[in-house]
């Protein structure tokens, strides 16, 4: 498949999670891009407006992923795609929100961890204050500078970030 963000072909579209978050971090922390994405983009396929969702079951150790997205991967197996490594440095994943009212079967809605900052300041900013972070959430939308390396970032915009 293409990447709708670059043009770039031939991408399996296991790999288009890997490519598009490379896109996406590389917008948030180096300024003057060329590439516009959005503040709040899917990471499937880089563009808004796609719905994707968690569903937790009892006996399962990763979630199910739900999307709307035609570049939805049905094959992520959850707990590997949020781990950086060196030859799948993306960790841009679905995380459940838990500062946001439960929905329906008492799931959390979730939010793409690179589009943190976007999904707090439009669900959680009060008075221009947003609330204390929970443990849970610092510690899995955590991007180390090891991930920002392998995903094309240099060390000095990650400092700047």
């Amino acid at each position: 498949i293409s990447c709708r963000l670059c043009g770039e072909t031939k991408i399996l579209v296991s790999k288009m999670r890997d490519h598009v978050g490379a896109h996406i971090l590389r917008a948030l922390r180096i300024r003057g891009m060329d590439m516009v994405i959005g503040e709040n983009p899917c990471g499937w396929c880089g563009f808004e407006g796609c719905k994707t969702h968690l569903t937790f079951k009892k006996r399962r150790k990763n979630p199910i992923i739900s999307s709307n997205c035609p570049y939805h991967y049905d094959k992520l197996i959850y707990s590997k795609a949020s781990v950086s490594g060196k030859t799948a440095a993306c960790t841009n994943v679905p995380l459940p929100c838990p500062i946001c009212p439960k929905g329906r079967n008492d799931q959390s809605p979730a939010f793409w961890k690179y589009n943190l900052i976007a999904h707090m300041t439009e669900h959680h900013l009060v008075d221009e204050r947003l609330p204390p972070f929970p443990p849970e959430l610092r510690k899995s939308a955590y991007i180390s500078r090891a991930e920002e390396n392998r995903m094309g970032v240099e060390l000095v915009a990650t400092i700047q970030y």
